[in-house]
């Protein structure tokens, strides 16, 4: 679990084209 991880977990929560 690293924080470069994390952050582009967020990234995609985050990203409308996620959706």
């Amino acid at each position: 679990m690293t924080l470069e991880s994390d952050t582009l977990r967020i990234i995609e929560i985050m990203n409308p084209f996620n959706y």
